[in-house]
């Protein structure tokens, strides 16, 4: 039963790997310095998620395994629909302020010695195309611990594969349509997908 259960995590992972090493090849071939940017501008849009919601979601889990155990599902909806209300109450607006104030802050935090002005414009411009999948990244972070509280590791990590493979596919056509920024894009694209078959699939659950 282990076995069954970690080795779609595992090649899971192995995909992901995959999906990286693609998006940072192709990244590599666009302009001097865009694989910075995007990695910049994505520790920028990470940092909310890793500094308040991750931390929440971190005491919510054993509430989750509490009800999962308990067989109460109707009470594992109840607070997993209240923990998606707390992401919404806090992530949105935090996509608000990253979009209206992406140009000072990067400056603020980067631009200095090589980090140029010119830097300082692409990693904002990446900024606005990552941030609107926050939202989407946050809510999946949270279903994801309902998955695991019910196990149903087999299907989140099937779902992850599916996530990463459109990754790939929409990474390499949207970035030769639009340049670097299409990594951004797909980035949003992926996790707003994600998050929408994973609300699907909790509620026939649940």
């Amino acid at each position: 039963e282990i076995a069954v259960l970690i080795l779609p995590i595992v090649a899971a992972t192995m995909v992901n790997y995959a999906n990286i090493f693609v998006e940072r090849s192709i990244a590599a071939g666009f302009s001097e310095g865009s694989i910075s940017a995007l990695n910049y501008a994505f520790k920028v849009v990470n940092m909310p998620l890793n500094l308040f919601i991750l931390a929440g979601m971190t005491v919510l889990m054993p509430v989750f395994s509490k009800h999962a155990a308990k067989g109460d599902l109707e009470g594992l909806r109840e607070i997993t629909l209240k923990g998606l209300k707390f992401v919404s109450f806090f992530i949105l607006p935090v996509i608000a302020m990253l979009v209206v104030l992406r140009v000072p802050l990067i400056r603020l935090l980067y631009e200095r010695g090589a980090f140029s002005a010119e830097s300082s414009a692409t990693t904002s411009l990446a900024v606005l195309f990552y941030v609107f999948g926050l939202f989407g990244l946050a809510a999946v972070s949270l279903m994801s611990r309902v998955f695991y509280a019910i196990k149903e590791m087999k299907i989140m990590a099937l779902l992850g594969a599916f996530v990463i493979v459109l990754n790939i596919i929409l990474v390499f056509f949207l970035s030769r349509a639009l340049g670097f920024i299409g990594i951004p894009l797909t980035f949003t694209i992926t996790s707003t997908v994600q998050m929408i078959i994973m609300l699907f699939i909790l509620d026939s659950k649940l």
